[in-house]
């Protein structure tokens, strides 16, 4: 179960904080994990498990920009399914 904290961050049940970290991702961050996956928002969410990157050691992101963006062909396909 999710708890809203702010407008782009949920916190679970388990303890971890979910963070939109732009239009086309959604990003896990601790001390020294990272996990960043490419989302596409409609009426559900399509995950794009392909572009999942996870980084162990120091965070990489201090306020930058993200590296992950949908692939097109993805996209596409999900407003497809969704017609």
């Amino acid at each position: 179960m999710f708890t809203k904290l702010s407008p782009q961050q949920v916190r679970h049940s388990g303890g971890y904080v979910i963070t939109v970290a732009n239009r086309e991702a959604v990003e896990y961050a601790e001390e020294h994990r990272h996990a960043e996956v490419s989302v596409d928002f409609g009426r559900t969410v399509g995950v794009y498990a392909g572009t999942l990157t996870l980084t162990l050691g120091a965070t990489p992101r201090a306020g930058g920009p993200t590296r992950a963006e949908a692939p097109a062909r993805c996209a596409r396909a999900s407003r497809r399914n969704e017609a």
